[in-house]
């Protein structure tokens, strides 16, 4: 009997977490979110029955199954004890995967808070973790906890060095999963992402590179290239050098971006490798067809760029601080809490520029062993950063100022300091040839001269510094909360490490004033671009901070601090104290600001100078024995605890249990009409598309349902805008503020029109749902309409609030108008969205002579998708035989891409005469003949079909 409950046990454990495992893969397949940029739609559908949840679950339990019974007769046979008994303990390994049963309840990519979390591939990377564990314990007799002897075999060298080994992989699994969860490494790189900004740039100086070996892009532009040489032959024959964007003619006559060439030369073996495996294949932008339909190896180059970045931190701040923890922490800080991850798959100088000053810091404060590689490392950090961009000057000259510093003063080495410096100077002589090849002077900013703008403005130092670390909207302290440490760090590291602090800070100020004296529009964009290659050197004074914890802290410096975060967490919500000092132009009101700032950062550094002097005398520094003894004690009333049998049986049961009593709940609340952004939260708050509702807050008898004539009513759909030049940031709320904040599921169309814009409004972004959406503006006379069209489903709370946000200092209130309105769609088999082209309603006809037209249009999820739909017309009821649907129109279509499509059917089998305007019925059909099921929440659908009811007018002939 306990044999056959063994083996029900295992078997139980192994089909649950098959089941878990179904629900889990079936999860990655549920949701598509796709983003079809050219026309700026937003698209979420989801899987159209549990068919792959039982194909996942099933191939799981084959797997799985096979695994737990050879593991299982394997430790059997070694250890003599009975097949069910080490079966039944293989399979408990499998527990922790139970936990991705509820993976879902983890609701969205990341968990807000100080910091981003990425939940989803921690959640997953824990469960593996936790199984593999089990599975070394079981087999191997592996302990999370150490005896006397397993610490006296680390303390030898060779088994140090294999965990410090140990902790370096792990650590760079870590990076991995970190990484690979990041949303920049899905949005970029993919035929589908129209790039912004600087990333074209880079990428057609790689192409040409690749093509004919040189920086010449006359040759490079694909698709335009007769617009391009229009322009290239206008501007020689007026004398002018700017060209395009960014671009000017050099004089040999060819057309060169003011971009430094430096990430395109180290992106170039990925490219080439690109080119040689797919097709130069862009079809959503005419202006990036050199490209290839892939970048594959783009991204396993900036992958490895991003991982020997990880490493060279950790080297570093491990040699700083000479702690583990420590190290560990600012290694945190540097996944989580600051912009830097977001950056490593763009293709922007800035993750290059962060990796090899990392690399030149290394090789200053802490040599490599070989001495021939230390120097290879300085010619390489020193030399490659102006490669980068013209603004990592002072960085590279700030390094090579640390490394004769010490060469030369402390270790009296003039052979080694002038070995480093001849190579560095054919480097700087190539750098300066470079410039004077393309515009005729060696200076570094002559490119920007040519094109006529200046690359740095003295004038705006003092907006631009305080700005960068203030400005409530866009600075460090609003953007990365932890940069508070490294103020605090600046103190600390000064006082206990006063020699290398001064050397960091003279190697980031000059950098610091150089950004802060660039244009500068007050942007979060732009605050973190510019200061990204700072982040080192501003993790190594957090690191101070946290090395003053032990020898100079109080109660009250962690009052100090406390208050401090707390005031700038809290203030990045609710702008307590509100500075805004995003101008590239000093305006009369942000004197006030400045003055603000200097007073705050003044007393912030006297105030902790003083705290620091009242502690010495009156508190002295905190104890940590105590805390560190409450620590051990919990630590081993802890283990005591996980130790006991009873609690792994009860955590055991539970696992089980709660996990088999979620399978019925699971299915018995599938819907497949049910649109569902996360399936498992809708179970608790939308039964059925029927029911949504809006209600006044606290008076859920009064809510009107999306049938009720009222329904469409309860939003004011048109709302006056007004966008002052202070601040730069307008909320609009649709509505009377009476309604929650959660408008019906659906397709939703935003409409943004603009009275005569003035010309330095240029650019307008409107943030709505945690989305952010980019619009240019057209300057002229009249107005200018920018329209954004989300589609949203059931169980996505959208609220009905819009932020505009504007970039460009305009001189007077610019006026406008937000509509905003649903959009009636279907989804056919989570392979297309279809809806009607004009209007709210469905009597979009269009007459052409004395044919009539429906016109339709739709979004594929595939390039290449052929359709075949179908429009019937059901028979009026009446009191003869049952008649079939009468077949209008029959009409094959191929998406050759994801761009929205346009397609129109004919309605000229439709009886002339008096009419009560009939019902018609929309089908699709995949390209073997099947027929495709259709969902919608706000248009009617019947047997997977859309029912369409015409209006009489709509259907007589005008």
């Amino acid at each position: 009997m306990r044999r056959s409950l063994a083996w029900a046990s295992a078997g139980g454990i192994v089909v649950l977490t098959s089941f878990a495992l179904g629900v889990f893969l079936f999860d990655r397949a549920l949701i598509v979110f796709k983003k079809v940029q050219p026309h700026k739609t937003t698209i979420f559908t989801n899987a159209a029955d549990l068919g792959l949840l039982w194909k996942c679950a099933l191939g799981a339990a084959l797997l799985l199954g096979a695994a737990v019974l050879f593991l299982g007769f394997l430790r059997s046979r070694m250890t003599g004890r009975a097949p069910a008994e080490s079966v039944l303990l293989q399979a408990e390994t499998l527990l922790p995967l139970l936990a991705l049963f509820f993976s879902r309840f983890v609701y969205g990519k990341y968990l807000k808070s100080l910091f981003d979390v990425p939940l989803y591939p921690l959640l997953t990377a824990a469960a593996v973790a936790a199984v593999l564990w089990l599975n070394a314990s079981l087999h191997f007799g592996l302990r999370l906890g150490g005896g006397r002897e397993r610490r006296a075999a680390e303390a030898a060298p060779g088994r140090r060095g294999r965990t410090q080994r140990a902790l370096v992989l792990t650590a760079a699994a870590l990076i991995l999963v970190h990484l690979l969860g990041q949303s920049p490494f899905y949005r970029r790189f993919t035929s589908l992402m129209v790039f912004t900004g600087d990333e074209p740039k880079y990428l057609r100086m790689a192409y040409s590179l690749a093509g004919d070996g040189d920086l010449d892009l006359t040759n490079n532009f694909v698709g335009d290239d007769v617009e391009v040489d229009w322009l290239l032959q206008k501007s020689i024959a007026s004398g002018k050098r700017a060209i395009g964007h960014f671009s000017i003619v050099g004089r040999d006559g060819g057309i060169y971006h003011f971009h430094m060439p430096g990430i395109s030369f180290l992106m170039l073996p990925g490219f080439l490798l690109d080119l040689a495996f797919f097709q130069r294949d862009i079809p959503n932008t005419q202006a990036l067809m050199f490209l290839p339909a892939k970048m594959v190896f783009i991204r396993l180059v900036f992958l490895m760029l991003a991982v020997g970045l990880f490493l060279l931190a950790a080297r570093l701040f491990y040699r700083m601080f000479r702690s583990t923890a420590v190290a560990a922490l600012l290694l945190l800080v540097l996944l989580f809490a600051t912009k830097i991850p977001e950056f490593l798959f763009q293709v922007y100088p800035e993750s290059a520029a962060i990796f090899f000053l990392l690399l030149g810091l290394n090789a200053v404060f802490f040599p490599f062993r070989r001495g021939g590689g230390n120097a290879l490392a300085l010619i390489l950090a020193v030399g490659f950063l102006p490669w980068l961009h013209q603004r990592f000057l002072p960085l590279a000259a700030g390094l090579y100022g640390l490394f004769l510093l010490r060469e030369i003063f402390e270790r009296k080495n003039w052979k080694r300091a002038l070995g480093v410096s001849l190579p560095l100077a054919a480097v700087g002589a190539g750098y300066l040839y470079y410039f004077y090849a393309i515009t005729g002077s060696p200076l570094p900013w002559s490119l920007y001269s040519l094109w006529g703008t200046s690359y740095t403005r003295a004038a705006i130092l003092p907006s631009g510094f305080f700005g960068y670390l203030f400005d409530t909207g866009s600075g460090l302290l609003s953007l990365t909360p932890a940069f508070f440490f490294t103020l605090t760090g600046i103190y600390w590291g000064i006082k206990l490490d006063r020699r290398r602090a001064l050397m960091l800070l003279a190697l980031a100020l000059p950098y610091f004033v150089l950004i802060s004296i660039t244009p500068w529009h007050g942007l979060p964009w732009e605050t973190t671009r510019m200061s990204l290659a700072l982040y080192p050197v501003f993790l190594i004074f957090i690191g101070y901070t946290v090395r003053a914890l032990k020898a100079r802290t109080s109660w009250a410096h962690l009052a100090f601090y406390a208050a401090g975060l707390g005031f700038v967490v809290l203030n990045r919500a609710h702008r307590f104290w509100n500075i805004s000092l995003g101008n590239v132009l000093i305006l009369p009101h942000q004197v006030g600001y400045i003055i603000q700032c200097a007073f705050v950062l003044a007393g912030f550094i006297l105030a902790l100078w003083g705290l620091d002097l009242w502690t010495r005398k009156r508190l002295g520094a905190l104890s940590f024995q105590r805390i560190e003894e409450v620590v051990k004690n919990a630590r081993r009333g802890l283990r005591t605890l996980l130790s006991s049998r009873w609690l792994r049986k009860t955590l055991t049961a539970s696992a089980v249990v709660l996990s088999a009593a979620y399978v019925p709940v699971f299915l018995a609340n599938w819907d497949d009409k049910t649109m569902a952004i996360s399936y498992f939260a809708a179970l608790n708050k939308v039964a059925g598309s029927e029911t949504a509702a809006l209600h006044p807050k606290g008076h859920p008898s009064s809510a009107r349902n999306k049938g009720d004539a009222k329904y469409l009513d309860i939003f004011k759909w048109e709302v006056p805008v007004e966008l002052l030049p202070d601040p730069k940031k307008t909320v609009v709320r649709f509505g009377e503020g009476l309604f929650a904040d959660a408008c019906p599921p659906g397709c939703y169309k935003v409409d943004l029109e603009l009275y005569d814009p003035p010309p330095e409004l240029r650019l307008l972004a409107l943030d709505f749902m945690g989305e952010t959406r980019e619009m240019r503006v057209t300057p002229g006379i009249g107005k200018t309409v920018v329209s954004t069209i989300y589609l949203v489903f059931q169980d996505v709370p959208v609220s009905p609030t819009f932020a505009v946000r504007h970039q460009g200092r305009i001189a007077r209130p610019v006026k406008g108008r937000l509509h905003f309105f649903p959009i009636p769609s279907v989804i056919f088999d989570k392979r297309m969205m279809i809806r009607l082209s004009e209007d709210l309603y469905p009597d979009c006809v269009r007459t052409i002579g004395s044919s009539r037209y429906l016109t339709f249009v739709a979004n594929s999820r595939k390039d290449n998708a052929r359709f075949t739909f179908k429009l019937f017309r059901l028979p009026v009821s009446g009191g003869g035989e049952k008649e079939a649907p009468l077949l209008l129109a029959a009409r094959p279509v191929r998406f050759r891409n994801r761009w929205r499509h346009k397609f129109e059917m004919k309605l000229d089998l439709i009886p002339e005469g008096p009419s009560d305007g009939g019902t018609l019925v929309f089908s699709a059909e995949d390209v073997s003949g099947r027929t495709l099921p259709g969902r919608s929440i706000w248009l009617e659908v019947r047997d997977g079909a859309w029912v369409i009811p015409m209006r009489p007018s709509a259907l007589s002939r005008h």
